[in-house]
């Protein structure tokens, strides 16, 4: 920074922020990073000679003053807590830096206005000036000696810490969650990324679609990037196979929880709410968002950046399906002072899509459906993420991707089945399944669930036709199908030997390999690591005749888990059965979906 010195004139709040840094402790670190590429970001916008321009010089003294007092009152004997706080504000910044520069950049090739470049300049200097109150107020020991004081956790306001981490961690780290294949949906990431980085702008966007579009996917892909750049405020996976993740009631508590992890204000705001109101965590929804969520945040508006977002996924997945239209409700009523962002995604239910496309009129709510994006677009992301997965393992010619691509339709879920079937299990194999697949080709329709039940069939006939599997290999392989896609959550390799009355995990580990193209089972192998249906279309398909390839493999047959195991004949390896059909955990007698 001190070469800096002489080129930035009237920076001297800038100057003293960085030396600050500079002599700080490495709890400051990603701070220091930020401000250097912001400081350089500064010199090379005033060497355009943008001084002279009207507005920029109090806009500047503005945020130089800002930058002398944060540099006087930083505390250097901050928290833990504070460190979210602190990266998120240096990400901010750093990404602000980026902007700037591109923003000179285009400016010297002359492909953007000079009205346009200082009005980015303006804007940016505004945001970090923010970014600043915000650091400060976060700062100031009272705030985080208090809220550490008062933890969020032990109000007896909201269930447990430790179900809410549950929620908060399963709801993103453990369940299968995989990003964009690169070079996939490009155009519909920076588009939601425009709508977020927009300071003004309808604050919730939902973006629904038909089952296996990759809603999901670009959530996360959302998260990862955002986390990336500083702009994720908070998410939340809903998945109807973990408890913690199924519950609507636990949406708004996981949100503020995370938010209070990341904004010490929060914290300290939140906790003196609950204290007043201890159970407000069991009141309506709409209550819940209003005082968990909408009034700690509007009290600290000042000093919040403009482009913070809540995430939440799969909403449909929710067991109450009055609820989460409850919970749309709400935001969508708050929607017009929320001083965040939510993105929102779902299957387009009736309720939920009337109400939204109500509010979209009315331009509260952004909305995109994922099923009806050009179908042109959608097929060649599907043939890049095919090349990707299955370039390593084979040669495809054009026109193999071509028709594996025709085949998927707008369906993701559809390509990723092909993957794992392709990729799991015997690589020496891989040349015969691809044909196996490219042969199911022939009577594919515009009917996407015809053609995903074509493929799931053609993959269970062929590997249960597999000569080299014993009876009694298959049988339990069915067993454990059934067992699988019956359970409300996912079931461990241990829990499913215990249903067996079997204390070889094994040959279940190894009967669930066989069966990965159709379930998922998590890496680790035989250890606690659960399984569990990868799609809707699955279930549906083994509980429906019509669907299903063979009537062995339907689940209200007289081959279901439950009859199977109740007969001698059929039990493996001879021990006595250790369960029936209606108590798989989370499972009923009838298999009815949640």
């Amino acid at each position: 920074m001190e070469k800096n010195k002489g080129r930035l004139l009237g920076w001297n709040g800038l100057r003293k922020f960085a030396t600050t840094l500079n002599r700080s402790t490495a709890r400051f670190d990603p701070l220091k990073t930020a401000v250097d590429e912001f400081s350089k970001s500064v010199e090379a916008v005033e060497e355009e000679g943008i001084q002279d321009h009207k507005g920029y010089e109090k806009v500047k003294r503005e945020l130089d003053g800002s930058l002398t007092e944060i540099a006087t009152q930083l505390n250097e004997t901050v928290p833990t807590s504070m460190e979210p706080c602190i990266e998120n504000v240096a990400l901010n910044i750093q990404r602000i830096a980026r902007e700037l520069s591109r923003n000179h950049k285009r400016q010297l090739e002359r492909v953007t206005s000079s009205t346009d470049s200082i009005n980015v300049v303006l804007g940016c200097y505004r945001r970090v000036r923010a970014l600043l109150a915000q650091l400060l107020l976060n700062n100031d020991s009272n705030v985080w000696r208090a809220a550490n004081e008062q933890p969020m956790e032990d109000s007896s306001d909201k269930p447990s810490s430790d179900y809410v981490t549950s929620a908060w961690s399963s709801s993103s780290e453990t369940l299968a969650h995989t990003g964009c294949a690169p070079n996939t949906y490009v155009n519909l990431i920076h588009q939601i990324e425009d709508w977020v980085y927009n300071g003004q702008g309808p604050r919730v966007y939902w973006l629904n679609g038909t089952a296996g579009t990759g809603k999901t996917t670009i959530a996360y892909t959302l998260c990862r990037r955002l986390k990336q750049s500083g702009g994720l405020a908070a998410s939340f996976f809903c998945n109807r196979q973990l408890p913690a993740c199924r519950e609507v009631n636990l949406v708004l508590p996981n949100i503020a929880y995370q938010l209070s992890s990341l904004l010490p204000r929060f914290r300290y705001i939140i906790s003196g709410t609950l204290q007043k109101k201890p159970r407000v965590c069991n009141q309506p929804l709409a209550e819940q968002l209003d005082k968990l969520v909408v009034r700690p945040l509007l009290e600290m508006k000042s000093t919040l950046p403009t482009d913070l977002v809540v995430i939440i996924d799969a909403l449909d997945e929710c067991s109450d399906d009055n609820a989460a239209n409850n919970l749309v409700n709400a935001l969508l009523e708050h929607a017009h002072e929320l001083p965040i962002k939510f993105l929102v995604t779902s299957r387009p239910n009736r309720g939920m899509l009337d109400r939204m496309q109500n509010k979209h009129i009315e331009g509260v709510c952004l909305g995109l459906q994922v099923h009806e994006l050009d179908s042109a677009t959608v097929q060649e992301n599907i043939k890049a993420y095919l090349q990707l997965e299955l370039g390593r393992y084979a040669t495809l010619s054009t026109g193999d991707l071509d028709i594996l691509a025709q085949n998927s339709g707008m369906l993701f879920v559809y390509a990723a089945t092909i993957v794992r079937y392709i990729v799991y299990g015997d690589f020496t194999r891989s040349g015969e399944r691809i044909d196996t697949v490219l042969n199911t080709s022939s009577g594919q329709t515009s009917d996407s669930t015809h053609n995903i039940d074509k493929l799931y069939n053609t993959i269970l006939i062929a590997t249960f036709g597999d000569k080299a599997l014993k009876q009694k290999e298959k049988k339990l392989m069915i067993i454990l199908l059934h067992t699988v896609v019956c359970a409300k959550e996912p079931l461990t390799v241990q829990v499913l030997a215990s249903l067996l009355a079997s204390k070889k995990t094994k040959p279940v580990y190894d009967a669930l390999r066989l069966l990965q193209s159709v379930l998922y089972l998590a890496l680790g192998g035989m250890g606690g690591f659960p399984a569990e249906r990868c799609d809707s279309h699955f279930w549906e398909g083994l509980n429906n005749a019509g669907r299903c390839p063979s009537a062995f493999l339907l689940m209200n047959s007289r081959e279901s888990p439950a009859v199977i195991m109740s007969s001698s004949e059929h039990r493996p390896y001879g021990e006595q059965p250790g369960f029936s059909g209606g108590e798989v955990p989370g499972a009923s007698r009838t298999a009815k979906p949640e």
